[in-house]
């Protein structure tokens, strides 16, 4: 993605909901009739691809911050995105038998869709992603499973679709505390998102006060020329 294109991505993107920026950012480059495809990404699919796009982008290292749950302490790490996208399977079945007890569930794995849809509400996530519940050949209603039912649903969608919800198991090394510490890449994606476009701005500022040059002639130059000539106007 050049300069410009992800100048306009970030500046649409600023007045987004989160999960609209994750369809922007996964749009780019594709027809804009893709969209409707993108809503319905399995959730590990979503993330794998934004870990891919941060790698073209920024490349494979993360340098991720936690914040240590019962004492504050920071903890700084890194991470590759290749070591992460290891752990994606090449493919997601479709659905999967869930035995449990006498009820046996069909599953599927959650969507993008199904998040824009259930607008937070866990329960109705529950529901996109039992496909049917039996119990010796009667069809229940969602509402006739248990709270156990939708925790077991919910580890199942964690073994079928394992980059769906990405952790961190940490310790803290002040206080010993351990924790499965959660890391969205959108999140982290659009932070460093957020801190090049400031430094572009600038950059295309201090350019243009310089030089006279237009926004549109410094965004198409590479990104070692732009730097090469505010090194010169420093120096």
């Amino acid at each position: 993605m050049d300069a410009k294109k992800l100048l306009t991505v970030w500046e649409t993107g600023r007045s987004a909901a989160p999960l609209e920026r994750a369809i922007l950012l996964l749009a780019v480059g594709l027809d804009p009739t893709a969209e409707e495809t993108i809503r319905e990404y399995p959730l590990g699919l979503k993330e794998r691809k934004l870990l891919t796009l941060r790698q073209q982008l920024f490349g494979p290292q993360l340098e991720v911050v936690a914040t240590c749950p019962v004492c504050a302490e920071q903890l700084e790490f890194s991470i590759l995105t290749t070591d992460l996208l290891q752990t994606a399977p090449r493919a997601l079945p479709e659905t999967a038998e869930l035995p449990l007890d006498d009820v046996t569930l069909t599953v599927r794995p959650l969507t993008i869709n199904d998040l824009i849809l259930a607008q937070g509400d866990g329960r109705a996530l529950f529901e996109r992603a039992v496909v049917t519940a039996v119990r010796q050949g009667e069809v229940l209603a969602s509402d006739d499973l248990s709270v156990e039912a939708a925790a077991a649903v919910a580890d199942q969608l964690r073994t079928l679709d394992p980059l769906m919800a990405l952790t961190f198991d940490l310790t803290c090394p002040a206080c010993e505390h351990a924790w499965s510490a959660p890391f969205d890449p959108l999140t982290f994606l659009w932070a460093e998102i957020e801190r090049w476009g400031q430094r572009m701005l600038q950059t295309v500022h201090t350019l243009a006060s310089t030089y006279g040059w237009s926004e549109e002639d410094i965004l198409n130059m590479s990104a070692w020329r732009r730097d090469y000539y505010v090194e010169l106007i420093r120096s």
